[in-house]
C-alpha cells in the first residue's frame, strides 16, 4: 500500500508505528500493518522487489519422521530431503511447475514481453494475473496437470523441437531459485512435528513453490524417480507433477532495490526525512511486531492443518500414491533427456573446437 503523509511524520517515529496502528484499528485481527516507511515517488513494490523468501510447512510424517524416530534416523532423512531440495536451486525452466499459458505473452498488449513476464511472483503479476476460472479446477487435485497441453493422456513425455510450437516454453518460464533448503523438525504448537522449507528467489510463478514441494516429497517417498527434478526442468520435458496443499505456504521476506539517487531530502519544512540509499530496511522494532503476529495469528492457523492423518494431508498423500507415473513412460522420457544432453555436449565441444 502506498499513500501520502505529512513529511514530518517520522520525526519521532522512524518506523511509522503510529501510522500503522491508526490503520490497524480499522482492520480485522488477522490482518496487520507492521510499520510505515518513506519511499520515493517512483517506488513500485512489485517491480522494486528483487528477492522473495517463502516458507512452506508440512507434517514431518510425510518424510517418515514421527515422535518415535531416533535422532540418527531424523538426521538421515533431513539430509536426504535437503539434497533433493537443492536440485531445485539455480536457473531452470519451471514450465512443469506452473500454468504455462499464463507466462507466454502479456495479456495487456497481446505480445510477449520478457521484462514484465520475468518479474511475476507467486501471486502472479499484474500483467499475467490468472483468473479464478483458470486455476480453481487444479487447486485441490495434487496430481493435476496445470499445463494446457495434456499430451493425449500421457503423464510424462518428450516434446521435440519440431513439435514445441504446440506447447512453447518461453524465457518467462525460466526462474532463478537462489536457495531451497529445510530445517529439522519442529513442533509449531501442535502434537505432530513439522518441517519448514525455505525458498528464496527473484520471482516465482503461480503454483511454482507448491509444485516444487510436492515434487520433492514425491521423490523422497519414491513416488517419482530421483532424477525427476532435473528431467522435469528441461524445456523439452512435459511431466505431470504433484501440487502440494496451500495451507503451509507463507511469504516470509522481501528485499528491495536501493532508491535511485542515494540520499534524497524530502520536500517540506524543517526536519524533512532523508531516504536511505539502502532502500527499505526492516528495523528490529518492525521485526518484533512481525514475529508477534506470526506467533499469535499465523502459527496457530498453520499448526491446525499439520496433522498427516487429517485433511488436507491425508487425502493428498493418498492421491499422491494413486497417481504414480508409469515406469516405462518415465523411462522413455529419461532416455530422450539423456540423448538430448549428449547431443548438447557434442554441440558445445564442436563450437569450442
Amino acid at each position: 500500500m502506498k499513500l501520502e503523509v505529512a513529511v514530518n511524520s517520522w520525526l519521532n517515529d522512524v518506523d511509522g508505528i503510529k501510522i500503522a496502528d491508526a490503520f490497524n484499528a480499522y482492520l480485522p485481527a488477522n490482518i496487520s500493518i507492521f510499520g510505515v516507511v518513506p519511499v520515493t515517488k517512483s517506488f513500485d513494490a512489485r517491480r522494486s522487489c528483487y528477492s522473495r523468501t517463502y516458507d512452506y510447512y508440512f507434517p514431518a510424517a510425510c518424510i517418515g519422521i514421527n515422535n518415535e524416530s531416533s535422532s540418527e534416523d531424523v538426521d538421515q532423512r533431513i539430509q536426504y530431503f535437503r539434497r533433493t531440495l537443492k536440485s531445485l536451486e539455480g536457473r531452470h525452466a519451471f514450465h512443469n511447475y506452473t500454468v504455462r499459458r499464463l507466462y507466454r505473452k502479456s495479456q495487456r498488449r497481446g505480445t510477449y514481453s520478457p521484462s514484465r513476464n520475468l518479474i511475476a511472483d507467486e501471486e502472479s503479476s499484474k500483467d499475467e494475473e490468472p483468473s479464478f476460472k483458470d486455476t480453481h479446477d487444479e487447486q485441490d487435485n495434487p496430481a493435476a496437470d496445470i499445463g494446457e497441453e495434456r499430451g493425449a493422456g500421457r503423464r510424462a513425455y518428450w516434446l521435440d523441437e519440431s513439435e514445441e510450437g504446440k506447447d512453447p516454453v518461453k524465457a518467462s518460464h525460466f526462474r532463478n531459485v537462489a536457495k531451497c533448503t529445510c530445517e529439522g523438525p519442529e513442533k509449531l504448537n501442535c502434537p505432530s512435528s513439522v518441517v519448514r522449507i525455505r525458498v528464496t528467489g527473484e520471482s516465482f510463478m503461480v503454483h511454482q513453490i507448491r509444485k516444487m514441494v510436492g515434487t520433492a516429497i514425491a521423490v523422497f517417498r519414491h513416488v517419482l524417480p530421483e532424477d525427476a527434478i532435473p528431467v522435469s526442468t528441461c524445456r523439452h520435458a512435459r511431466v505431470v507433477l504433484p501440487l502440494a496443499p496451500p495451507h503451509g505456504l507463507v511469504l516470509s521476506g522481501n528485499s528491495f532495490f536501493p532508491f535511485r539517487g542515494g540520499y534524497t531530502r524530502a520536500k517540506g519544512g524543517t526536519g524533512g526525512y532523508f531516504f536511505s540509499k539502502l532502500g527499505i530496511q526492516v528495523s528490529s522494532q518492525i521485526a518484533e511486531r512481525m514475529n508477534s503476529f506470526w506467533l499469535e495469528k499465523l502459527a496457530p492457523v498453520i499448526s491446525s492443518s499439520m496433522n498427516e492423518e487429517e485433511a488436507p494431508w491425508s487425502q493428498w498423500l493418498e492421491s499422491l500414491e494413486l497417481n504414480r507415473i508409469d515406469d516405462l513412460e518415465f523411462a522413455n522420457l529419461r532416455d530422450a533427456w539423456k540423448q538430448w544432453q549428449s547431443m548438447a555436449t557434442m554441440r558445445r565441444y564442436s563450437d569450442e573446437h
